[in-house]
């Protein structure tokens, strides 16, 4: 799995995205619970201009660890980036909570 790992991450680098993505599937297909995977797959995606799809497998990973506020702004970054908002601000949303002072006037 780690090998399949390194060769995706090899070849997102020198810019092959199809062999990326051939390798970091095969990498998901033997571990589908490990959200470095999926992050790894959103980078490709992003790297080759598939902006929404890579903001869907980001979010994919955001909903492996829901407790995990690293992933969640990285989440909120490729939706960003993907140009959808709104569903930026509710993934924000998720690890912002309301002051319940008022400021004084």
């Amino acid at each position: 799995m780690w090998a399949y790992y390194y060769l995706a991450q090899h070849y997102d680098y020198y810019e092959n995205s199809d062999l990326a993505l051939r390798y970091i599937e095969k990498a998901i297909q033997h571990t589908p619970t490990l959200i470095e995977l999926f992050m790894s797959k959103a980078k490709i995606l992003k790297h080759a201009g598939e902006f929404d799809e890579a903001a869907d497998v980001m979010d994919e990973a955001r909903e492996l660890d829901t407790a995990d506020r690293y992933i969640n702004s990285k989440s909120a970054k490729y939706h960003l980036r993907a140009n959808r908002i709104e569903i930026a601000t509710t993934v924000c949303g998720k690890f912002t909570r309301v002051s319940l002072m008022e400021p004084d006037l």
